[in-house]
């Protein structure tokens, strides 16, 4: 779908700039709630996470997948959930760690704004004038391009005040999907993706979340776990703990999900 370039007010051009400008805007974590088909309880406001495996509702941290398959594609989810009051947002801004290029390599941009790599999830974003993502572009691997790891960027605003609503209580808020192309590796192992440089800001311009830098609002981004296994051996055992990296206050009632999904699809 062709969108309209996106109708951008002085005020929205000066928030981009700022977004733009310092990567030390870009958040990460936040308190994690939902991990296991429901609902949890736990203390903090807003948290990022990564799920490896978008055809559960739930939120997957890991993932078992056999070693020595065919390439294939894989998308990653980045969602958002809210333990704490009502908020908005207006703008955002992610980095997505991959370590291991090789295995786990960034699929090129379809364009330069909501459809790009990261991919904007449309549906939660349907004001397309004023909800814009190309200045700067999606970036599936930021310069200096590396041949062993990736990081990937999505930058995206609106300078009308018009961002989604974030009600207390909400889970698995689709913010965008990160496609990658995997090429399982001969011997087991595993590739952790992870976040970094992530801030939120509200409809009134006020920051509400970041992590790994902390700006102001210190909020938890989970990691997901791709665990590469010889189907001989037998599925993993082994299940990493949510663990968030700027987590302010000791978080309580996490739970781990681990799930084996179906094989993707072959890539042509």
């Amino acid at each position: 779908m062709k969108l309209t370039t996106p109708v951008i007010t002085a005020l929205g051009i000066a928030v981009l700039a700022l977004f733009a400008a310092v990567p030390a805007l870009l958040l990460t974590r936040g308190a994690f709630a939902e991990l296991n088909h429901g609902t949890t309880s736990e203390a903090g406001l807003l948290y990022m996470t990564l799920d490896c495996d978008t055809s559960t509702a739930a939120t997957d941290l890991v993932c078992n997948v056999p070693i020595g398959g065919a390439a294939s594609t894989r998308d990653v989810l980045v969602t958002l959930g809210n333990n704490g009051p009502a908020a908005s947002l207006s703008a955002m801004n992610f980095d997505i760690v991959d370590p291991n290029k090789p295995v786990l390599a960034p699929l090129p941009n379809v364009d330069g704004n909501r459809n790009g790599n990261p991919d904007l999830f449309d549906a939660n974003f349907p004001n397309t004038v004023t909800f814009n993502c190309s200045l700067p572009a999606p970036q599936p691997e930021l310069p200096p391009i590396n041949p062993a790891t990736a990081i990937s960027r999505l930058v995206c605003f609106t300078g009308a005040n018009d961002g989604p609503a974030l009600p207390t209580s909400i889970v698995n808020f689709q913010l965008a999907t990160i496609h990658y192309k995997m090429t399982p590796p001969v011997l087991p192992g595993s590739v952790a993706l992870s976040f970094a440089n992530v801030s939120l800001t509200d409809n009134g311009f006020n920051e509400i979340g970041s992590c790994n830098a902390t700006i102001s609002v210190a909020i938890d981004c989970f990691s997901t776990t791709f665990n590469f296994y010889d189907p001989a051996v037998g599925t993993p055992t082994n299940t990493p703990a949510a663990t968030a990296t700027n987590t302010p206050a000791p978080a309580t009632s996490t739970p781990t999900r681990t799930n084996t999904p179906a094989a993707a699809t072959s890539t042509p």
